[in-house]
């Protein structure tokens, strides 16, 4: 069963960018003439350019996409201990209401 993009929404968003910029150095490397940006010939491109995108989001998703999801656990084992949450009140909230207080 295919899952839905929004299932892999973080995999996706991850991995968008990385394969546009590998595609656009890709593309300076060949002879293939580029319209300037903002042009007709640009804005016509630009539905090959997203096919090609997802074309190489497909396999990336179904390598990684399995990472999002998560492991069903019991809400005996998601209790966090009161030291760990007495130690991240000082860590984190504490230098925060400090630095406001004091500025």
């Amino acid at each position: 069963m295919l899952p839905t993009a929004g299932g892999r929404s973080l995999t996706i968003y991850l991995w968008h960018l990385p394969l546009l910029v590998g595609m656009s150095g890709l593309l300076l490397l060949t002879p293939i003439p580029q319209p300037a940006s903002g042009t007709a010939g640009w804005w016509w491109a630009r539905p090959f350019v997203l096919l090609a995108l997802v074309l190489l989001l497909l396999p990336i998703v179904a390598a990684f996409g399995r990472l999002e999801d998560r492991p069903a656990t019991s809400l005996a084992t998601r209790r966090r201990s009161t030291p760990a949450v007495a130690a991240a009140v000082v860590v984190v909230f504490i230098p925060v209401v400090g630095a406001a207080v004091n500025g």
